[in-house]
């Protein structure tokens, strides 16, 4: 009876171990390595950017470069970050069109207001613009995480816009991100893995019985030891006068590491 006992609370310690094994929903971090998306032996980046259509499709004839020249180590705005010369390619040569700036952290990337303002700066359509959008939220925004779990917010409150029907208004904005799984991207001919961090930005706003409420999505990829290797802005429509308004993307199509000396 004693070895019966003993045979019967074994097997259902066993049951009940492997219960607990096949029903985990643990929601902790991972345990992958730690990463860094920053890497100051990049001198130089290329990029190709496009106008996105209603169906997020490249327009090929807005095709252009972008470059971004490694300058300096410096302090922005409370950061420790990197800086970047732009050079836009639009008419056969490169023109200077200003500076971005980016901060890294193990696991974690911040992107500066500078970085925004250009993304967002020819979205806009019928008198309305998104140029501004990230003008009052701040100055650094976290955009990748990689050991974030769930979503985290940029921005929540109110910024001003000049809104379809409603002219210009204060309107309720919440910006959030959130990690959204790996993608491979090939760079010159060389395979990546890349990190995709997805943004939503909801823009609401209600004045004599009007309600605009409008969502702009879009993404970063990040790849560990190289940076920022895409980007975009998604198309969207403009609600009660139903207009289309154009994406943009940026893709890395080459980059070059500085030589030793």
């Amino acid at each position: 009876m004693k070895k019966q006992l003993l045979t019967l609370t074994a097997l259902l310690g066993l049951s009940l171990m492997l219960f607990s094994c096949s029903d985990d929903t643990t929601t902790e971090p991972d345990n992958k390595e730690d990463v860094s998306y920053m890497n100051t032996s990049i001198n130089s980046y290329t990029y190709n950017e496009y106008d996105l259509d209603s169906n997020n499709t490249e327009i090929s004839e807005t095709r252009h470069q972008d470059s971004l020249s490694y300058t300096q180590e410096t302090n922005k705005d409370g950061k420790a970050a990197s800086e970047y010369m732009v050079y836009t390619n639009t008419e056969g040569s490169y023109m200077e069109d200003g500076n971005e700036y980016y901060a890294g952290e193990t696991n974690k990337l911040y992107a500066h207001l500078s970085v925004f303002q250009s993304m967002f700066a020819n979205i806009e359509s019928n008198g309305f613009t998104l140029s501004a959008l990230f003008d009052s939220a701040g100055e650094w925004f976290l955009i990748a995480d990689a050991k974030a779990t769930s979503a985290w917010t940029l921005f929540d409150g109110q910024l001003n816009f000049d809104l379809p029907i409603l002219g210009s208004t204060d309107a309720d904005v919440k910006i959030t991100m959130k990690n959204d799984g790996t993608n491979s991207i090939t760079i010159d001919g060389k395979t990546s893995t890349a990190d995709k961090y997805s943004y939503t930005a909801n823009i609401k706003a209600t004045a004599s019985g009007q309600v605009i409420d409008i969502n702009v999505g879009g993404a970063f990829w990040v790849a560990p030891n190289i940076g920022v290797v895409k980007s975009n802005v998604n198309s969207f429509k403009l609600p009660i006068i139903g207009t289309d308004v154009e994406g943009t993307e940026r893709v890395l199509v080459k980059y070059s590491l500085q030589t030793a000396a």
